[in-house]
This record gives C-alpha cells, sequence and structure tokens, in this order.
C-alpha cells in the first residue's frame, strides 16, 4: 500500500541455448495509494471580485508521493458560455482552460495558478469554474467540483465590495407594532437588510431586543455557517428562524434585498422591569468585516406577565332567573360562567391554556 515494489524479469535459456546482450530487466515501482485532493483556492464559492484583465486564480492540490500534472480548469462566463440565457452555469457549458503547474512536483502540496480576463463582463455578471485531472497513478481528482448545478469549486460576481446596511425601518413585529410582550407567545420578527454582495457575503447578524439593559440584553445570533439562529438569553426561545428574500422565498447567492424572519418566545423568568423600556439593536456583519449598526427607538417595547379577566362576564342557567346581582336557581340546575383571560397591559389573548379558579 506504501512505498516501492520492483519487478525483475530474467531470460534462462534451456538446452544449451545462448542468451543475447540483454537478458535481465528491473523496473521499480511506487505505490501510489492516494487521489490527489483540492485543498483550497482564493476564490470562495460564491464571491465578489472587481473587474479585471488579471484576475489571479489559486488552486491549492495536496497529494503524495507527487503532485499530479495532468490539472485542468474549466471555466464559465455569463457573458460568453451563458447558452441558455438562465443567468447561471449548467453542464455543458464550461470551456476547459490550462492552469500553471507547479515547477516542483516532488512535493505533497503544490499552488495551481491562472489568469483570467473578465473585463469583457458587465457589472453583476458572474464567473465559475471547477477542475480536472489525475495524478500519474491514474486517481481522479476530487473536491474539484463539477458541472453539475451549484457544484462549482468557486464562483465569483464582477461587483465591488460594499458594506451591508440595515433599514432603519427594518425592525417588525408581525401583526403590527407591539409595545408589549408578555411570557409564552410567540411572535413573528422581520428584520430587513440589504447586502450589496448579495446573502453568501453575509458573516453573521445579531439581533439585541434589550440593547439598553445593562444586565441582559436579549441577544440572538444568525450565522453564516450554520444558517441557523443562536439565542444567548435564558428570557428567549427561538422557535424558528430563516434568512429569505424580499419576496418571502430562499435567496440565491447573490440576492441583495433580504430579510431575516424569526419566531420567538419569551419565557416566564423574563424580568419585569415595570415601565422601563428595552430598545432593539441589529448589527450586520459581512465577510469581511464590514457591519452596520441599527437601533430602533420608535420599537421600545416592555414586558409584562400580568394576567386579567375582565369585569364582563356572562353568566346562563339552566333553571332559573337572571337577577341584577347574579341569579336565583332551583337545585340540581346547571350554571355556566363565560369570561376572557387576557394580558393585562395590552389586552392580548393567551396563546396557551389557562387554569382559572372559581
Amino acid at each position: 500500500t506504501s512505498g516501492e515494489v520492483s519487478w525483475e524479469f530474467i531470460l534462462t535459456p534451456t538446452a544449451g541455448g545462448g542468451v543475447g546482450e540483454v537478458f535481465e530487466i528491473n523496473r521499480t515501482f511506487i505505490i501510489d495509494p492516494l487521489a490527489p485532493v483540492v485543498v483550497e483556492t482564493n476564490i470562495r464559492h460564491y464571491d465578489h471580485r472587481v473587474s479585471s484583465n488579471l484576475q489571479y486564480l489559486t488552486i491549492n492540490i495536496t497529494d503524495q508521493p507527487v503532485l499530479p500534472s495532468n490539472v485542468s480548469l474549466m471555466l464559465w462566463t455569463e457573458w460568453a458560455n451563458d447558452l441558455n440565457g438562465d443567468g447561471w452555469p449548467n453542464a455543458g457549458e464550461f470551456v476547459e482552460r490550462s492552469l500553471n503547474i507547479p515547477s516542483n512536483l516532488n512535493t505533497s502540496f503544490g499552488t495551481y495558478t491562472a489568469f483570467i480576463d473578465d473585463t469583457s463582463g458587465f457589472l453583476g455578471e458572474k464567473v465559475a469554474g471547477y477542475v480536472v485531472g489525475s495524478d500519474f497513478a491514474g486517481h481522479e481528482l476530487i473536491e474539484g467540483g463539477s458541472e453539475i448545478t451549484d457544484d462549482h469549486l468557486f464562483m465569483y460576481q464582477l461587483r465591488s465590495d460594499g458594506e451591508p446596511v440595515g433599514d432603519s425601518d427594518g425592525f417588525n413585529w408581525n401583526g403590527g407594532k407591539r409595545a408589549w410582550l408578555h411570557p409564552d407567545q410567540t411572535y413573528g420578527l422581520d428584520v430587513s437588510l440589504t447586502e450589496p454582495n448579495g446573502v453568501s457575503d453575509i458573516h453573521e447578524i445579531e439581533i439585541s431586543l434589550a440593547d439598553n439593559s445593562v444586565s441582559d440584553r436579549l441577544t440572538m445570533q444568525w450565522d453564516s455557517t450554520t444558517r441557523q439562529c443562536t439565542s444567548y438569553t435564558l428570557h428567549i426561545v427561538i422557535t424558528s428562524c430563516q434568512l429569505l428574500d424580499s419576496n418571502g422565498g430562499i435567496p440565491t447567492a447573490f440576492d441583495q434585498e433580504l430579510i431575516l424572519h424569526m419566531e420567538l418566545t419569551p419565557q416566564w423568568t423574563m424580568p419585569d422591569l415595570g415601565d422601563t423600556y428595552r430598545e432593539p439593536f441589529v448589527k450586520i456583519t459581512d465577510r469581511s468585516g464590514n457591519e452596520d449598526i441599527v437601533s430602533y427607538p420608535q420599537n421600545r417595547w416592555r414586558f409584562s406577565a400580568e394576567m386579567k379577566i375582565p369585569d364582563n362576564q356572562t353568566l346562563w342557567v339552566e333553571n332559573g332567573v337572571i337577577t341584577e346581582d347574579g341569579a336565583r336557581v332551583s337545585p340540581n340546575s346547571l350554571i355556566e360562567l363565560s369570561g376572557t383571560v387576557l394580558f393585562a397591559k395590552s389586552n392580548e389573548l393567551p396563546q396557551f391554556d389557562c387554569d382559572v379558579e372559581v
């Protein structure tokens, strides 16, 4: 499985025969059990670049005992190779290009390079590519991508690096503005933002429902790696979280107008600060470290767990008479008392069952 194997062939005559000048041959074979692997490229799976006639591409490949020399770049440009006009690379649209091979192949790690001229493309158009090849033993290159949709090795859009922007009025509770939040109630929240380089360039989105609080800012975070939200407070449970496009659908890599939709539930452990307002805050960070911070004083809110039964209950009796202060009923008559349980500060109906003692 490793090392070297030597083969020797010897020609031995019989019955007194002679031999030629060469009667013994030795050949040594190097055992190569490993396939070459692409481990890194300087352009991400989804990225952006300023247009250039010398766009530099590096692809790092590892292999043992020697690096492959038979490696090619399969390149797609939207302005020249998008045969079906859908703005995305498809099978049969990539064109083979040569790569610059490392001068020393007797190492376990090498950098393969190419220069791409993308000056013919318009702002917003895309370039994508993958690599193919094999080593001296015939092992096919792996992790180099393919022509299958979204399985490319790299893709970039012709656009300069821009900063993300949170909308000044982009903090919206589903169902309208809420001055009060209550425990065990699930609220929908939409946070609107713009990322000029698309959703693929967002690193994280941090939301604090109480940025002005010293003890607990009620912070939650959306992470680009997991594409999920994490609550960093015991007082908020996130039931669902999704980054959407402006129409509420799944965004493509370069969609700029985005909405982070969350379903969250305050817990009964949330401190009741009385008439003290909590102020929301949003911080958006992209992969280059650019960030935007937006506060929403117009969306300040308070918390209350206080509940009430309004003094408007209705009384029904099966056998009897309703009076001004109640009713007079006969023995064994059914009595029905009906009313509503509400949160006292907002008259919001609870989303859970309540036990009422009479």
